[in-house]
């Protein structure tokens, strides 16, 4: 799963360049499975990549800006950084 998630972000990459918010999915995506891997810093920033993209693109009361918070918190608890997962 993780090679394909890889591929599609750099075909949407160049497709769409970096402000585009199926790029941010797609950082989710990857960063998800990463953290299944328990590739921790690499999940991490994929992540917060896709967050900074999608608060770029949308206001802070967006789905999509929610979902990548929780996606970032829930991984951020996975590794063991609760209180970086609550804030």
């Amino acid at each position: 799963a993780l090679e394909h998630q890889q591929k599609a972000l750099e075909m949407q990459l160049r497709m769409f360049g970096e402000k585009h918010h199926i790029v941010a999915i797609s950082y989710n995506n990857v960063g998800n499975t990463l953290a299944l891997f328990d590739r921790n810093e690499e999940a991490l920033e994929h992540l917060q990549k896709a967050l900074e993209m999608q608060r770029a693109i949308f206001d802070e009361k967006h789905t999509l800006v929610a979902i990548a918070y929780n996606n970032l918190g829930g991984v951020l608890g996975q590794f063991g950084y609760p209180k970086e997962a609550l804030e």
